[in-house]
């Protein structure tokens, strides 16, 4: 779950709902930024669909009692998300071996000292689970002929994007649209950093007006029309009946913005 935190609620969004958008995305960009036609569909796919771990972790939020809010992508213990990695990543495997392969990247490119402060703590008995992860992707590598040549620099390229997307569905996830930039939320304060490997340049990002985000450079193919739901829970009826009850009566509310 994404969650940001408002005076008199919280505003929940789903992490498969972001992911579709960061694959909704992903179909506007420019062929120069996407490179070889090889494999698109299924790169596609994968964008779109990697955070589908997430769909049952998503159904029920649970409330950080710490922190006095519900837990979100950046404080749920990594230990309680494992098992649903891995029955995600056997889901995609199903329909693509590319894709899975992909997303089991994009889950171990994260060092522990990143997890530390991102996603609840990183433990030593998340090591094996890592290690597991890295030994299969080796063995579909090698199965694909992707560890070197041009299949391996598709691979890398369809994972620098795969990652600058998803970092920008964030973005766009995390906040209120319309944000100003002095108020923006720390990691994207100063561009979303995935981008350089791609062309050598930081991506920049500011809000125009609430309904619209220029981005500099634009990687897209011209101005698009985007939208993801979410739903906002008033603090006083989580006090009243919890957070999955009150989370289960709100109604989901639809973002619409252009990037330009």
């Amino acid at each position: 779950m994404i969650v940001y935190n408002k005076e008199q609620s919280f505003v929940l969004v789903k992490q498969h709902d972001h992911a579709r958008l960061a694959g909704d995305i992903i179909k506007k960009v420019r062929p120069e930024w996407i490179g070889s036609l090889d494999r698109l569909e299924e790169f596609q796919f994968a964008v779109s669909e990697h955070d589908r771990a997430w769909i049952d972790m998503d159904e029920v939020p649970l409330w950080n009692d710490v922190d006095n809010k519900p837990y979100g992508v950046e404080d749920m213990p990594l230990l309680l998300r494992l098992p649903f990695y891995l029955r995600g990543l056997g889901e995609l495997a199903k329909t693509s071996e590319y894709a899975a392969l992909l997303v089991s990247l994009h889950y171990t490119t994260f060092q522990p000292g990143v997890l530390s402060r991102m996603v609840g703590g990183f433990h030593e008995r998340a090591l094996p689970f890592l290690e597991r992860l890295k030994q299969e992707q080796q063995i579909t590598r090698t199965r694909m002929d992707l560890l070197e040549g041009t299949g391996a620099q598709l691979l890398e390229r369809h994972l620098n994007l795969l990652q600058l997307t998803d970092e920008l569905s964030l973005y766009l996830c995390m906040q209120e649209p319309g944000t100003p930039k002095d108020q923006e939320r720390t990691p994207f304060k100063d561009g979303l950093r995935s981008s350089s490997s791609l062309n050598g340049s930081v991506l920049q990002l500011e809000w125009s007006t609430k309904d619209s985000l220029k981005l500099n450079p634009f990687p897209l193919l011209k101005s698009a029309v985007f939208s993801y739901p979410s739903r906002t829970v008033r603090k006083d009826r989580i006090a009243e009946i919890g957070l999955a009850p009150a989370y289960a009566e709100a109604t989901d509310q639809q973002h619409t913005f252009t990037i330009a």
